[in-house]
């Protein structure tokens, strides 16, 4: 979490919530993929297509997994990111209107149902996003002391104007 930003505050990463119920769910479709593969009749395939399919199957394991564990909220002094694998998605803070905790609607990456509301006005348009950190008090204070045009109200964060 210590990464400086070029205002000199610490650029913080925070862990996604996971909900145990999701978890379980994908580990659950990676033990079926696992016990595919020693199903499969190796001796009946060529060795070509035998490593053609376990790579296939190793891949969707990682397909699988790698989103699960690789979920994170970055914040710096002039952006959210949202690390979700091998992709992403930057917020500048000064487009963040709100932030409401509770469920939420909108594009979503998460796999918890502890959402918080995020409301972007980007390129002329308003988009919800919902994100789901592990610390969501610690998150919203940051992010408060980040964004001098939010205000803290009733627990979310709201707009001064």
């Amino acid at each position: 979490m210590s990464e400086h930003a070029a205002g000199g505050r610490p650029t913080a990463r925070y862990a996604a919530k996971r909900d145990w119920w999701v978890t379980a769910l994908l580990w659950g479709v990676v033990l079926l993929i696992a016990w595919s593969a020693f199903g499969l009749r190796k001796e009946e395939m060529e060795p070509l297509a035998r490593g053609l399919t376990y790579l296939a199957l190793a891949g969707g394991v990682v397909l699988c997994l790698a989103p699960l564990y690789t979920l994170a909220y970055v914040l710096s002094d002039e952006s959210l990111r949202v690390c979700f694998g091998p992709i992403g998605m930057r917020v500048r803070l000064e487009a963040i209107e709100s932030v409401t905790p509770g469920f939420a609607q909108g594009f979503t990456t998460n796999w918890s149902m502890s959402l918080m509301g995020l409301v972007i006005a980007q390129r002329d348009r308003r988009m919800r996003v919902a994100i789901a950190p592990l610390s969501q008090e610690a998150f919203l204070l940051d992010l408060a002391a980040r964004c001098p045009h939010l205000e803290r109200r009733d627990g979310a964060l709201a707009s001064r104007d």
